[in-house]
């Protein structure tokens, strides 16, 4: 597992902590809050963090519900950076 996310101050600790749990594999927020004491809304802003950083790709899934592909290194860089 790369741990360049580990160093990324963008992130926060909880979306670290999805990366940790979840690397190469793809969840709904359902499976996320199954195996976690988080909330959904905690989640959601977590996997959209992670989305908007290149370390989550996010695909549409049935009754307006998402599927996230988390990655330990984002998959493109931001513009900023």
């Amino acid at each position: 597992m790369n741990s360049e996310y580990l160093t990324d101050s963008e992130l926060s600790l909880r979306a670290k902590a999805i990366i940790a749990m979840y690397n190469g594999r793809c969840v709904k927020v359902i499976d996320v809050m199954y195996d976690n004491t988080e909330g959904k809304s905690a989640i959601n802003a977590a996997l959209k963090e992670l989305a908007d950083h290149g370390y989550a790709t996010v695909s549409k899934f049935k009754n307006d519900k998402f599927i996230y592909k988390i990655y330990d290194s984002p998959r493109f860089k931001d513009k900023q950076g």
